[in-house]
């Protein structure tokens, strides 16, 4: 296969949605196992912190750093300039970074105009799908910025088969090319060699426990999960619930404050342990320790909690939705996210039947087919790459 020599990735994500970061890395661990010709650069934005891609600069893929692009509001590019100032960094544009890298590809493209060879990328339609989810401004700067990108837009990724009749049901996409690009998962051999019931005595936890590790986003359901744990307590007062991820949903700034007094209105507290964010690793060595996984969510565009399930091997009970059906996670057991009741019945009976800490025997299924899909994540990127680039 013809490969593209240079590709030139630009970091998303930020400390609300993490999980971009983790997505940007999913591309690099595929194409670094896969494609270790490719030589790879990542552009990270004004207030990344370059700490976070170490693993990624261990693995030799150039970090760079932009200051300002050509489609930041105003004030941003103020307020970019001023901290880069302040740090003693260089004042480079994305378009200069990019000009002197001179990639073959560039992923994902954003709102620039003037980035060569670049491929859109748009992880979901929550905003269109669940309107509710996203009130006021926040609806109506999500709904531009999806039309400028489909205007500019020759070609764009989306990350599931849900995601590509969700656009092409509300937008008019005539002369763009969709491609769909299911992320995978795949961890190092290390991760596997832990003993995850060490992080137990770090965060105070018990021995058995469910997680669910996402934002604290109103759309994310953590309700019904925590209404099912009230129901779980009161008949077995072991039952604990241990959660992850950014606590505060910056477009329902009150869902915060109505979690924490649900919890203490119902006296649950000490059996829901909430860790806000935490390390990497120590968030998956926590999965790998628990019961099981639980994935309520009311929508999605491709469930990175899915992916990280399938790749430790590790039980997974999850809302039925569209796009949990089109994943197909290993061992999973569907739910209605309306219906709490079911979700007691289920609770209960695996909390019942099944032990705390991994599967010897999962976890080697789990390592193979995350290498076989990983191989196949890096191939269809790769031909996505082959097709846009300037070869």
């Amino acid at each position: 296969m013809i490969q593209p020599h240079k590709i030139c990735l630009i970091a998303v994500g930020s400390t609300t949605w993490m999980a971009g970061h983790i997505y940007i890395q999913h591309i690099i661990k595929a194409l670094t196992t896969y494609y270790p010709d490719v030589e790879l650069h990542l552009i990270i934005h004004p207030l990344q912190k370059k700490s976070l891609f170490a693993r990624e600069i261990q693995q030799g893929v150039h970090i760079h750093r932009y200051i300002w692009h050509k489609s930041m509001p105003l004030y941003k590019r103020v307020i970019s300039i001023i901290y880069a100032g302040l740090k003693g960094r260089k004042l480079h544009s994305l378009s200069e970074i990019i000009e002197h890298i001179h990639p073959d590809f560039v992923y994902p493209s954003i709102l620039a105009n003037d980035l060569p060879n670049g491929t859109h990328w748009i992880p979901d339609f929550q905003h269109k799908i669940l309107p509710e989810y996203s009130p006021g401004q926040h609806y109506t700067d999500r709904e531009q910025w999806v039309k400028d990108v489909i205007h500019e837009a020759r070609h764009l990724v989306v990350s599931s088969h849900t995601a590509r009749g969700h656009l092409q049901d509300h937008y008019n996409t005539d002369g763009i090319k969709i491609d769909v690009l299911p992320f995978r998962a795949s961890f190092d051999k290390s991760i596997f060699n832990h003993n995850p019931s060490d992080m137990l005595s770090r965060y105070d936890l018990p021995k058995r426990y469910y997680i669910y590790s996402s934002n604290l986003w109103k759309h994310k359901n953590h309700m019904c999960l925590l209404k099912a744990m009230e129901h779980m307590i009161k008949a077995d007062k072991q039952a604990c619930l241990v959660l992850t991820g950014t606590m505060l949903d910056p477009r329902n700034k009150r869902y915060k404050e109505e979690i924490y007094t649900f919890i203490k209105d119902t006296g649950i507290e000490a059996h829901i342990k909430i860790l806000g964010m935490i390390p990497r690793i120590d968030q998956l060595q926590l999965l790998r320790q628990s019961v099981a996984i639980v994935q309520p969510s009311f929508f999605e565009g491709w469930s990175s909690l899915v992916e990280d399930a399938r790749a430790i091997g590790k039980r997974i009970i999850v809302s039925d939705i569209p796009i949990h059906r089109e994943q197909a996670p290993y061992q999973g057991i569907f739910f209605d996210p309306n219906n709490v009741e079911e979700l007691v019945a289920i609770l209960t009976e695996i909390w019942r039947t099944t032990e705390a800490g991994p599967d010897p025997e999962s976890e080697v299924w789990a390592r193979h087919n995350s290498d076989l899909l990983c191989r196949s994540f890096a191939d269809k990127f790769v031909d996505i790459a082959i097709n846009n680039a300037r070869l």
